[in-house]
């Protein structure tokens, strides 16, 4: 007969209550992570629109200046020099978009509406600028 401590288990592991613990937080931290990432491509997609809205902006001035009224640009016309060809822009390199079709009504309004769904905005939502007044339209979904 043998008295004294029991003999001990040389081999420590963790309980699957433990793993199932750990397990949770991860998913619940990647689920925080995942929502997060949308908002910021979200963000940066705008971002990218209201850049190129911006550049055509720019041009369309210069060639208001220069012909008194702005110039009609359809959507998809990525062969359409806004402005003159010392001082205009080349839709080519802005309409080269895959997210965003660019357009200029003859009214001074440039539209950016987005050919895929884009975070909460389906395919359509549109992005505007009006450059008489400098206002900005952007739907809710997008913010």
């Amino acid at each position: 007969m043998k008295f004294g401590l029991k003999k001990q288990n040389k081999y420590k592991s963790f309980t699957l209550v433990e793993l199932m613990i750990v397990v949770i937080i991860i998913g619940i931290l990647a689920g925080l992570g995942v929502a997060q990432y949308r908002k910021v491509a979200v963000k940066a997609k705008v971002g990218k629109a209201k850049q190129a809205i911006s550049l055509i902006a720019e041009a369309e001035k210069i060639y208001r200046i220069d012909n008194g009224s702005y110039i009609l640009v359809p959507v998809n016309a990525v062969n359409v020099t806004v402005g003159t060809n010392v001082t205009g822009i080349n839709l080519a390199a802005v309409d080269n978009d895959t997210d965003f079709n660019y357009s200029v009504t003859g009214d001074g309004r440039i539209r950016a509406s987005n050919s895929v769904a884009i975070g909460n905005c389906g395919a359509g939502a549109v992005i505007s600028l009006n450059l008489s007044t400098g206002t900005w339209v952007i739907p809710a979904c997008y913010q």
